[in-house]
This record gives C-alpha cells, sequence and structure tokens, in this order.
C-alpha cells in the first residue's frame, strides 16, 4: 500500500492531516480478522450475559462479521457440556472450530443446543487467528482486559453502569435500581433480537404452559435461588425460617400485584411448597425438574429426586428464564437468570424481594 504525501500549508492542515492518519489507523485495526471463541463451563445465563457484553463490544464499533467475511471479528459461542472453569478441559480447538456432535466426538456445544450459532459455520472448517476468551471486555484500569480491542469504543452504557467498587456490575443488587437499569434493559433486548435465536423446539415447551393462560389473567413469575447463590451460608436445619421469611417478604407483593396465576423458578422443593400453602395448589405453576431440599443446587447433582447431566440442569435454567419473561411481571433477587428474564422481555413490570434486597447474587 502506498500513501502519497501532500505539502501541509498550515497548522490546521496538519491537524486534519494528522486526525485522518488516526482514523485510518483505527480503522486498519478493526479490519483484522480474528476469531473469538468465548468460552464458559458453568452456569448458563452467567454465560449469557457475558457473550451480550461481548456482542455489545462488537456490535457499537459495527466490527462483528459473520464467518464468511475476511475482516473484522466473528464470535462463537462455547459453553462446554463438562462443568470446568479450565479452558483445556472445555474445548480443544486445533485450528478446526469446536467440536459438536455427539455421534461424531461424543462433546457437544450447550450454547448450540439452547440457542442457533451466533454466527453460521461450518465445523470441520480450519480457523486462523483464532483467541480463546474467558475474561469480561471491561475493566476500569484499561477499559479493555485484551490489548487486541484497545482501540474499540466501549459503549457509553457501560461506563454509566459500572460501579468501580465492584469487579463488575452483573453481580450487585444496586444494578437494579439503577436509574439507567430500564435503559439498559432496552439495549440488551435489541442486541438479542439481533444476534440470540433461542431453538423453537424448546421454546415450544414454554409455549405449551402459558396455553393455560386467559387473556384477562396476569401471571406473576417468581425467581428465587437457594441462599448459597446469594451468599448466604446456612446449615439445613436452619433452611425453614431461610424461606419462611422469603415466603412472608414475599406475600404482600402478591396480594399488591392482584396476579391470577404464579410461576415458580426455582431448584427448592421447599420454596415450592410453602407458596402452595399461601396461593393453593392449582394456583402455582413450575416446570418439571429435579428438586432439592436445603443449601444445595449444582453441587449435589446426583442426590436430586432422579439423576440428572450437567446439559440438562442447562436446559432446565433455560426454560425457567424464557418463562419468567413471558409473565406479566416478575419477582426476584439479585441474580444472572432474573436478569437475563429482564433483558429477554425489558417490557414487564419487576419486583425485588424484600428481605434479599441487599443481597448480591450469582
Amino acid at each position: 500500500m502506498v500513501i502519497y504525501f501532500s505539502y501541509i500549508q498550515n497548522t490546521h492542515n496538519l491537524f486534519s492531516f494528522t486526525k485522518r492518519i488516526i482514523e485510518f489507523k483505527h480503522f486498519q485495526t478493526l479490519l483484522v480478522s480474528m476469531n473469538l471463541f468465548i468460552v464458559y463451563a458453568h452456569g448458563t445465563f452467567s454465560f449469557f450475559l457475558r457473550l451480550l457484553d461481548w456482542i455489545s463490544l462488537m456490535d457499537h464499533n459495527n466490527a462483528l462479521s459473520d464467518s464468511d467475511r475476511s475482516s473484522k471479528f466473528c464470535i462463537y459461542a462455547c459453553h462446554s457440556d463438562s462443568p470446568t472453569p479450565f479452558i483445556k478441559d472445555g474445548y480443544v480447538c486445533d485450528e478446526k472450530l469446536p467440536p459438536n456432535s455427539l455421534e461424531l466426538h461424543g462433546r457437544i456445544n450447550i450454547w448450540e443446543y439452547l440457542f442457533e450459532p451466533i454466527v453460521e459455520y461450518d465445523h470441520t472448517k480450519e480457523v486462523t487467528n483464532f483467541k480463546w476468551i474467558e475474561n469480561f471486555p471491561y475493566n476500569p484500569i484499561n477499559h479493555l482486559l485484551e490489548p487486541e480491542f484497545k482501540d474499540l469504543q466501549v459503549p457509553d452504557i457501560h461506563v454509566k453502569l459500572f460501579d468501580t467498587t465492584t469487579p463488575y456490575y452483573w453481580n450487585t443488587p444496586d444494578l437494579y435500581k439503577h436509574p439507567q437499569f430500564n435503559m439498559l434493559r432496552q439495549y440488551y433486548n435489541q442486541l438479542i433480537q439481533k444476534y440470540i435465536k433461542p431453538k423453537n423446539t424448546l421454546l415450544n415447551k414454554v409455549e405449551k404452559l402459558f396455553e393455560k393462560k386467559k387473556a384477562e389473567h396476569r401471571w406473576l413469575g417468581i425467581h428465587l435461588r437457594i441462599p448459597k447463590h446469594h451468599y448466604i451460608e446456612m446449615d439445613d436445619n436452619e433452611i425453614e425460617n431461610y424461606y419462611n421469611l422469603v415466603v412472608q417478604s414475599i406475600i404482600p407483593l402478591i396480594n399488591e400485584l392482584n396476579v391470577h396465576r404464579v410461576f415458580v423458578a426455582t431448584e427448592s422443593l421447599e420454596f415450592i411448597e410453602k407458596l402452595q400453602l399461601v396461593c393453593g395448589k392449582d394456583n402455582v405453576l413450575f416446570h418439571e425438574m429435579p428438586r432439592l431440599r436445603g443449601n444445595h443446587d449444582w453441587d449435589k447433582r446426583s442426590e436430586k429426586n432422579y439423576r440428572i447431566t450437567y446439559l440438562e440442569e442447562c436446559v432446565n435454567a433455560y426454560l425457567d428464564v424464557y418463562t419468567l419473561a413471558k409473565c406479566d411481571v416478575n419477582i426476584g433477587a439479585c441474580s444472572n437468570m432474573f436478569t437475563s428474564a429482564l433483558f429477554i422481555n425489558p417490557n414487564n413490570e419487576f419486583r425485588i424481594i424484600p428481605c434479599l434486597e441487599r443481597h448480591a447474587g450469582a
């Protein structure tokens, strides 16, 4: 490439020329082709939010491309079917896209079981200039964690919401009270509509539950995680008091909201049973899935009322979140699942469970 330099007559032209050169270098940076493998192997909706952040960053810079283009960035979502934090134990990428076939590889990409790929691609094709990504893209010190992305501009909504007292803002209860939160819901919903397509086979299960809903009825969705997910440590013999406190905290909200049915998204058998006593068994709906008593969930998978795989755990979380999103109003506490439901449907009402409004959550 040859750049022809003309004679610069004054400092104004010098400034203008320098500005154009800087802009050209920025443009060159964005034209570098890179395949980004966004990796996670724990919670489905922790990964959902992580992926949304990367999509937000790339979309804001008009830098997100499909797999057939040689420029900008391609994002591949890789949610390992093995619940491990280590990339080497999740997927091995040997210049090919991650394996995604139980028949051929004995492995499956859970993201692509639940959602369509972010970009269409051939699993057998070779890729170059790829990078495995684990970290969030933004922090308060250098704005971007990875030097390859230092020239990209962070969306204003991230800057406004970022709390410098915490590593990231998803897991803080202050998020829901932030004056920009409703704007964030609308912003991320636009990205979800554009890039994240749920599989219809699973959405049909959600729709089936709503066949019982009459047009004039208001449905309440309640999401509650076990105490451990709100960083509350307690013995199993203390769990009864915890759920009694939560139910008593919710009853005034149920009365205020004037709802006809209650959908419950939870792993807790105790919570469902207590809500049935308050609302009536026929008025409390939930997806059939394995649940536990006590302060246990993922770590006690084999002790549930029937055995379950990690993939099934992720499917159950998906069904709960997408069902919450279809309810007219949601009640919950700080959680990746609760936040994701509020992004998937940015228009429904929500309340925070009063006794948990200061608790963080995973």
